[in-house]
């Protein structure tokens, strides 16, 4: 029995078949080449518009509020909730050069015991943050979010925007639930977590006094100050209607028309406001220059040495501007005392006096003895 014979026929690489499977094909020597050049082309196209930089967003416009979410650090099943201090609300402002600042101050108060209301971040003028959330806050909002407003204030009159830029934005934002109480504090500080727990609680048992911290007499440098200083960096705990009814505005405009340097420091100006409205700066109570309310951090000082954040010149700055608002500032509170006010508060004329209140005798010789220094002091 004959077994069948077959006939293998080998392919060639040059050469393929064709769809009847007789009359072969040549395949070009292009075809592998064109392929690669087109997946390096694709390749090369997606990096580009990968790499290429994206448009900005527009800047907000003067009077629009962009809200934000900034999430607690710590909450529920790791640590409890942090508080909400419902009667009180978190102002500042900031420059672009402090971008990468911005985050640690948010965060550091996102990590704290007890949590503020809402964050008014103020910018002004020429350097306004774009429309859209940063990438370090969230656009929704929810249980375990803080309200980051970025407001963009109508005119830029400088770091005092701090105080005043954000009425319209507080107004508009709480239009029922307005705050009772201001924490004015920069951009450029990290702060610990029970900072805003007790700066609350200072201001609920006292609400018509300022609180901060102030610096002891050997941190001043040249000059010394006739009125408490607010340091906005350390903390300014004020209520609500005394930083917004206006006339700090106006006395703010006064200062720098006065002397063009108190526009760019603000502490010294609205010390002066209140030391003219007679209000009470004082320290809060745990706090003090040498337990203070913020905390060193050494990516912030890197950022500030890079950047040049914080000027040589500020100690002068306050110097000048301190000089030129200390008559408007001490003179309109009677602190700084005249002959007949520094006759009146010496320990002998204290003692004058209750003699005075007892004895016809010794009222009349009080009054010998004020005449007498009258006439020296003429």
């Amino acid at each position: 029995m004959e077994l069948p014979t077959f006939e293998v026929k080998k392919r060639s690489r040059s050469t393929d078949e064709g769809d009847d499977g007789d009359a072969p094909r040549p395949r070009s020597r292009w075809q592998r080449p064109a392929l690669l050049t087109a997946l390096v082309a694709g390749a090369l196209l997606i990096d580009y518009r990968r790499r290429r930089p994206t448009p900005p967003p527009p800047p907000l416009e003067p009077g629009q509020i962009l809200t934000c979410g900034l999430r607690h650090r710590h909450i529920w099943p790791f640590h409890n909730p942090p508080e909400v201090a419902s009667d009180l609300v978190v102002s500042l402002t900031t420059l672009p050069q402090r971008s990468e600042t911005l985050p640690l101050m948010l965060r550091s108060l996102a990590a704290g015991w007890t949590v503020p209301r809402a964050i008014y971040v103020v910018d002004g003028g020429d350097h306004a943050r774009p429309s859209v959330c940063p990438s370090y806050l969230s656009r929704h909002r929810g249980r375990h979010t803080v309200d980051v407003h970025f407001v963009r204030a109508a005119s830029d009159r400088g770091p005092i925007e701090k105080y005043i830029g954000a009425e319209a934005a507080i107004r508009a934002t709480r239009p029922r639930g307005h705050p009772t109480f201001l924490l004015v504090l920069d951009d450029d500080h990290v702060y610990k977590r029970w900072m805003v727990q007790r700066y609350a609680a200072a201001l609920r048992a006292e609400p018509d006094t300022v609180f901060t911290v102030q610096s002891p007499p050997s941190q001043f440098f040249g000059w010394r100050p006739r009125f408490n200083i607010a340091y906005g960096a350390r903390g300014v705990g004020i209520r609500t209607d005394l930083a917004l009814d206006g006339a700090l505005a106006a006395y703010a405009a006064t200062a720098s028309r006065l002397e063009p340097t108190c526009r760019v420091v603000d502490d010294i100006v609205v010390s002066a406001f209140f030391a003219s409205q007679k209000i009470a700066v004082r320290d809060v109570p745990g706090f003090s220059f040498e337990n203070r309310p913020w905390r060193h951090n050494n990516q912030i000082r890197l950022i500030s040495k890079q950047h040049a954040l914080r000027s040589d010149k500020r100690d002068a700055q306050n110097a000048r501007c301190h000089d030129a608002l200390v008559p408007r500032s001490v003179a309109t509170r009677g602190s700084e005392p005249s002959s007949d006010s520094a006759d009146d508060t010496s320990p002998g004329v204290a003692s004058r006096r209750r003699r005075a209140a007892r004895h016809p005798r010794a009222r009349a010789a009080h009054a010998k003895h004020r005449r007498g220094r009258a006439r020296s002091v003429g």
